[in-house]
């Protein structure tokens, strides 16, 4: 045990796990810090420029917009895409989640054109690497579908709706909690 008062890797990952234990009981206030804690820790054993950055990044914008925070939440996930960037490249699944992510927070925030030129780049690249059926194309879909009727374009959300519930049926059949959404959404 001695040993591992030393290694900030295990110490970050410790406190990684920890915090990912207190998100699973709701307790994202207690969990925040412990993964701000975490980070510089993972920074200083693992580089800067790595997966595991990245992932503590964007698990720090999650755990923030589930409770409001989302000016935080904007802020980690826009620091969790460039370090993604620069590990994964442009064309990674991951990059695509945290865009995704980010869209959602710059939506929550009100700024619609970040959220829509994030919204998108996500779509047009998860379809590019899982195809325009995916599930993953299917969410980014919804998520238009939602900025859209914030921005004052119903018809737009509607169409966008009536995509992202077609490819959930195809791929998941009716008794899917998300084509339960999506019926519900459109009033149907």
């Amino acid at each position: 045990r001695e040993s591992l008062r030393d290694d900030p890797g295990v110490q970050g990952r410790v406190m990684r796990a920890m915090g990912e234990a207190y998100t699973g009981l709701g307790l994202y206030p207690t969990a925040i810090p412990l993964l701000e804690e975490a980070l510089p820790r993972l920074e200083k054993a693992y580089g800067r420029d790595t997966a595991i950055v990245y992932d503590a990044l964007n698990e720090l914008g999650n755990f923030s917009n589930e409770i409001s925070a989302f000016a935080a939440a904007r802020g980690y996930f826009e620091s969790a895409l460039d370090v993604a960037l620069r590990v994964r490249g442009p064309d990674h699944g991951d990059v695509a989640l945290i865009r995704r992510n980010l869209a959602d927070a710059c939506v929550n925030l009100g700024d619609l054109a970040a959220g829509r030129r994030h919204l998108e780049t996500t779509l047009e690249l998860q379809t590019r690497l899982y195809g325009a059926e995916s599930g993953a194309a299917a969410k980014s879909l919804s998520s238009l579908s939602g900025l859209e009727i914030k921005a004052g374009h119903p018809e737009v959300a509607v169409g966008l709706a009536e995509r992202s519930l077609a490819i959930r049926l195809k791929r998941y059949g009716p008794a899917e909690p998300a084509v339960a959404f999506g019926r519900f959404a459109l009033g149907e």
